[in-house]
């Protein structure tokens, strides 16, 4: 699959995209192919146990954090904390 232009919100074109594809799909990112899009029902299929409710709701806050640009990459984070204490 082609790597997607989000013309729409993101949201739609994955919702669109997965049906298409009929289950989990590559995106790639500036040609690198690192991420694979999946619903959390065609994840579970690879947990062992199954995810629980609070996992679940985990990964939705998660997801909503990242939405509203409430995320630090950890290379800046372990930089921040290691200048705060002079590591």
């Amino acid at each position: 699959m082609a790597p997607l232009v989000l013309e729409r919100s993101a949201r739609e074109q994955l919702a669109d995209a997965y049906a298409q594809a009929g289950g989990p799909f590559p995106v790639s990112i500036d040609n690198q192919p690192d991420y694979v899009v999946m619903s959390t029902s065609d994840f579970e299929a690879y947990c062992e146990p199954p995810l629980s409710d609070n996992q679940r709701r985990m990964i939705r806050e998660d997801y909503e954090s990242a939405l509203r640009g409430e995320v630090v990459d950890a290379k800046s984070a372990v930089a921040r904390i290691r200048a705060k204490y002079g590591l």
